[in-house]
């Protein structure tokens, strides 16, 4: 493909992915365009100059840090199942599972409400709460008693907040 004064729009470095455009004229923007775009010049100059490998020391020969230090409960793992109306919210329930993926009798099921409700000024607050229940249909009813209550608390908690300033 050419651009309206004959030259190529697109070109291609050896070994690179065909769907990414390279900038002709170095400008930042497609010919015949005002918006700025990126693009992909030299595969190997947008990579970090030393990136991992797969022993866990970096290209300079350096122990790799991890950048949180983060770990799963294999004694706390849950099979989350969503239920939703498609208008109000969802309901999530939570089956405890052994680290094997099976169930797990010696822990209840959870059920967890999700919501979003409009604030004065017109964003959306997510809600988030638990919901006492042994079954789904008990979850459903108690959705909304659930709901108020966090956002009860919530609404108490942001008076709080207001009056400590």
């Amino acid at each position: 493909m050419t651009d309206p004064h004959g030259r190529d729009r697109y070109h291609r470095a050896a070994g690179q992915a065909p769907d990414l455009p390279q900038d002709p004229g170095g400008t930042g923007t497609l010919p015949g365009s005002h918006k700025a775009a990126v693009f992909y010049k030299d595969p190997a100059a947008s990579l970090p100059a030393r990136l991992p490998n797969r022993k866990g020391k970096n290209m300079g020969g350096e122990e790799r840090k991890p950048f949180v230090e983060i770990h799963m409960d294999p004694k706390g793992l849950y099979l989350e199942e969503t239920y939703t109306d498609g208008k109000t919210g969802a309901i999530h329930r939570l089956s405890p599972v052994k680290p094997d993926g099976t169930p797990d009798e010696d822990r209840e099921v959870l059920f967890m409400g999700n919501t979003q409700l409009m604030a004065p000024d017109g964003r959306p607050v997510p809600i988030q709460c638990a919901i006492e229940a042994s079954n789904l249909a008990e979850a459903v009813e108690n959705f909304p008693d659930a709901v108020n209550r966090m956002v009860g608390r919530l609404m108490a908690e942001a008076e709080e907040g207001r009056n400590r300033e």
